[in-house]
């Protein structure tokens, strides 16, 4: 069988260095309202026939808010600067036919999710202190969750935001629920390498 043409979603422009797509023509794939489309708590995820593994091949992340995409966007591309997230693309946003924005999101490389994660607790231990170095914009994280402090990144960590990027693995997840404040003290482990055995 051969894989469908990349990309199959095309944007409409590109303005400021973001890609402009037309929301009629991906809301069938994000469903009929915000709570029955495929992806996570905050985003739903559009694989856009991107192959798995490929760094100059996107899939698409779509979030309902504007800062949340923008914040997402600026974990991962900063987590991916450590190996520790799939690369990212160009930020994006989804327009109606008058060109009002209704959506927003980012391109992120494809990881691999149908690899059985071994110790799940001990890699999302790892990550959790790994990620746990990387200062995080807060402005999307709801009030009532607000913490004082410096927050990072490593919160929301479990099997389903964990997938393999070119053999290591990697975080999907940088929604707000990924945010945690940093302890007192330093978290300390062994050095570990994320890498897939």
């Amino acid at each position: 069988m051969l894989k469908a043409d990349y990309p199959q979603f095309k944007p409409k422009c590109e303005v400021n260095n973001t890609l402009v797509y037309e929301f009629n023509k991906l809301k069938y794939y994000l469903g009929t309202s915000d709570d029955n489309g495929f992806g996570g708590a905050s985003s739903i995820f559009l694989e856009n026939n991107a192959a798995i593994n490929v760094s100059n091949q996107y899939a698409l992340k779509v979030f309902w808010e504007e800062k949340e995409a923008k914040n997402a966007w600026l974990r991962q591309r900063r987590a991916a600067k450590d190996k520790l997230a799939p690369p990212v693309g160009k930020r994006i946003v989804l327009v109606d036919g008058s060109g009002n924005p209704v959506r927003w999101g980012y391109q992120t490389c494809f990881a691999d999710m149908g690899q059985t994660v071994k110790n799940i607790e001990k890699v999302c231990r790892a990550m959790k202190i790994l990620l746990s170095r990387i200062t995080t914009p807060t402005d999307d994280v709801p009030k009532e969750y607000l913490i004082n402090g410096t927050c990072v990144l490593g919160g929301d960590l479990h099997c389903d935001n964990i997938g393999v990027w070119c053999g290591r693995y990697v975080c999907i997840d940088f929604g707000h629920h990924s945010v945690i404040q940093k302890c007192g003290r330093p978290l300390r482990t062994k050095v570990w390498k994320a890498k897939v055995k």
